[in-house]
């Protein structure tokens, strides 16, 4: 399990994950908390319906990027060697 979470001093922050198993992202903004689960066992297909059943607001894909549009966050999910790896940035909006 890793965890992300943002401060106010730091605009960016930024994780990488070599492999595919079961995470837990939690998402801190001042007082307020959002878990994001991602288990890639089932495949990409299977992780975008999951982020529909979430609290992510918008889902839009560019590239290979997954861009999620999170209540507080923006996070932006870049796969390397999909579905092997990928980026998980956090971005202030």
């Amino acid at each position: 399990m890793h965890f992300l979470t943002t401060e106010a001093n730091h605009r960016y922050q930024h994780h990488s994950v070599n492999t595919w198993p079961s995470i837990a992202h939690l998402l801190h903004r001042h007082s307020l908390a959002f878990s994001l689960k991602v288990n890639m066992e089932g495949g990409i297909d299977r992780f975008l319906r999951y982020l529909q059943m979430t609290t992510v607001m918008m889902t839009w894909i560019k590239g290979a990027a997954i861009h999620l549009l999170l209540r507080s966050q923006k996070v932006l999910l870049t796969f390397l060697k999909a579905p092997f790896s990928y980026e998980l940035s956090l971005l202030e909006v």
